[in-house]
């Protein structure tokens, strides 16, 4: 009897160890992204509003770019806003794939940005609203004409469904494209300068002066 309770209390002991620590990481990693979230709607608000609902869990409100062409080398600066309505739940994250033209994938950014090192959607709260900062930086041998974007969550084989906003055929995501002159430097030199991108609608499907979309699309089994 004097065995097993000690048994007992070694593993209560354990298992109490194990949940302090993850709830003290929880709070260091929420510490460094404390100006990434907030219970009330950021100021100012997003440059380009959007209304595209992920499930009956998380709405894209909008994003801010600061700069009005791509090229190749150099970074990108777009921050997406979201509001929580309800936590999706545990373990889901975000994805960002980079695409050409072609809808090709390029670039995996699903781990870039401060939030994404730790602070993913799944830790999100309810009523809450949160800035979601990423670079995106076109290699050398970039040669579309097209930068395309698609945005989304995931869990393993699950994703959050498009509930609100276009719709195309490929996977549960947002998809943002802008035309612009993206060549190789070798190429670039002699080029003529990238077409501007400027949205010039608040909607979710809105088509900018260079050609810009927003779409959502429909469930698949990649992200």
């Amino acid at each position: 009897m004097r065995r097993l309770l000690t048994t007992v209390l070694v593993v209560g002991a354990l298992f109490c160890v194990a949940a302090c620590s993850r709830k003290t990481d929880d709070t260091a990693i929420r510490a460094k992204v404390a100006n990434l979230l907030s219970k009330t709607p950021f100021t100012p608000a997003p440059q380009h509003p959007l209304d595209v609902q992920f499930g009956d869990s998380i709405s894209l409100i909008g994003y801010d770019v600061d700069t009005e062409k791509a090229e190749a080398g150099k970074p990108v600066h777009i921050t997406w806003y979201y509001k929580v309505n309800k936590s999706p739940g545990a373990d889901w994250m975000q994805f960002t794939h980079i695409a050409d033209g072609k809808n090709v994938s390029r670039i995996n950014l699903d781990h870039n940005g401060p939030l994404r090192q730790g602070w993913t959607a799944g830790h999100w709260e309810a009523g809450s609203y949160v800035k979601d900062p990423q670079t995106i930086t076109l290699p050398s041998d970039w040669d579309s004409d097209k930068l395309v974007v698609f945005l989304g969550f995931w869990k393993a084989n699950e994703r959050l469904d498009v509930t609100k906003g276009p719709k195309d055929d490929r996977s549960a995501r947002v998809r943002w494209s802008c035309r612009s002159r993206v060549q190789s430097p070798s190429r670039y030199r002699s080029s003529r300068p990238s077409r501007r991108c400027r949205p010039s609608s608040s909607t979710a499907s809105s088509t900018s002066r260079c050609g810009a979309r927003h779409r959502a699309a429909t469930p698949s089994s990649t992200p």
